[in-house]
């Protein structure tokens, strides 16, 4: 039903056209896309963020020449990031609820080193996320092409 309502208001042609109109940076709409799913992960679980909004951000990944496999992978750290992410953090509060015995502040002071390899310390130079950082990378030494390989038809060569 979803996917019919997605077809029938044209939401992945609408986005992709705003974005061409616009003629935003391909960086910023993937870091817009990500900013949403941390967002989303403090309220719903990831099952639903993922099938709710691939359809409507996939085109316009392809549209801008990601590679959907790359965009798979940032995607997953992404939205383990919204999960573990304070305030709301629904992995936290399904973990005080299996250990009752623990406190709160402790599931998620016990969290932090987690958050801050996920998203970076503050210094950390240029401010990428480390996680997202190495799962940019790992497409590219997964499919043995040398250099970042963020982009198909980059002069890194990928494809």
């Amino acid at each position: 039903m979803f996917a019919e309502f997605v077809n029938i208001t044209t939401m992945p042609a609408d986005l992709k056209a705003f974005v061409t109109r616009f003629n935003l940076s391909p960086t910023m709409v993937v870091a817009a896309i990500c900013a949403v799913y941390v967002v989303l992960g403090t309220a719903m679980e990831e099952l639903s963020m993922i099938l709710l909004t691939i359809p409507v951000f996939f085109p316009v990944i392809v549209h801008l020449g990601f590679d959907p496999v790359w965009f798979g992978i940032i995607i997953v750290c992404v939205v383990e990031i919204g999960l573990i992410s304070p305030p709301v953090g629904m992995n936290m509060f399904v973990l005080r609820t299996l250990l009752p015995e623990v406190s709160t502040g402790t599931v998620f002071s016990g969290v932090l080193p987690f958050m801050w390899a996920d998203v970076g310390a503050p210094d950390h130079p240029g401010g990428v996320p480390v996680a997202v950082a190495v799962a940019a990378q790992l497409h590219a030494v997964s499919r043995g092409v040398p250099g970042p390989a963020t982009r198909r038809g980059s002069a890194s060569g990928a494809s």
